[in-house]
């Protein structure tokens, strides 16, 4: 699914459009300048239908690069497969980087989301290595490209989300850390701080773009600075953000 020149909608589960696996988050595809990268990997869970969309768009010799945003299953948990299949780089925050190497289950809250029925008892998280850890600031190429690392905890350790100048528009890959309406999503797992949401909506706040791309449900391709707003405006009232679902 193109959205623009240069950015795609690759994967995509239940909480999105159903491209493809029911529990993938949102997977974008970058493609400038002869290069590709994806931003997120899905769960992993039926790598099948994300092959078949990423290779719609781009055949199999284009791929360069996998950016991880976070750690958690429905985001990572495809990262091994697709390494594998297309020989990609994978960049992730230093903290993510060291939970999806050692595929640390518990560190990923997953252990909890299968006990809580979130994913199949059955699901396990294959490890994969990163190549490439990045911090606050860092810029990552893709082509003519340039996405530049935020760092935005609160959904949980090691967040980050990316923004930069595809095709005429200027992204932010917020992925988990805002979603469409000033949302967020409220988790009872060890690393989800409400102080850590709110300092990073802030953050994002300082930042222009145009198009609000999350990982999950309803994607904004003009005007994504009214989301943030929304999530300020409660915040102002000593509210904090709504909960996603």
């Amino acid at each position: 699914m193109e959205l623009w020149p240069g950015v795609h909608l690759v994967g995509s589960g239940r909480n999105g459009f159903d491209l493809t696996d029911p529990y993938d988050c949102h997977v974008y595809l970058i493609a400038s300048g002869g290069e590709a990268a994806l931003i997120d990997a899905g769960a992993g869970i039926d790598i099948g239908p994300l092959i078949e969309q990423i290779e719609a768009v781009t055949g199999r010799g284009r791929l360069t690069t996998l950016i991880l945003t976070h750690k958690h299953a429905d985001h990572a948990g495809g990262a091994s497969f697709l390494k594998e299949r297309y020989d990609l780089k994978v960049i992730a925050s230093a903290h993510t980087a060291q939970v999806v190497a050692a595929a640390d289950e518990a560190k990923m809250s997953l252990d909890a989301a299968k006990e809580a029925g979130g994913y199949p008892r059955d699901y396990t998280f294959r490890p994969c290595p990163v190549d490439q850890v990045v911090r606050e600031g860092d810029v990552i190429p893709i082509g003519d490209v340039r996405l530049e690392v935020i760092e935005t905890p609160g959904h949980c350790d090691g967040h980050v989300s990316l923004v930069g100048d595809i095709g005429g528009r200027r992204a932010l890959f917020s992925s988990d850390s805002l979603f469409h309406g000033g949302r967020v999503v409220w988790q009872a797992t060890y690393d989800c701080s409400v102080q850590g949401h709110i300092e990073s909506i802030r953050k994002l706040a300082g930042i222009e773009f145009d198009a609000l791309l999350p990982g999950h449900l309803q994607i904004s391709l003009a005007r994504g600075k009214r989301h943030v707003e929304a999530a300020l405006a409660r915040i102002a009232r000593l509210e904090v953000p709504r909960h996603l679902v």
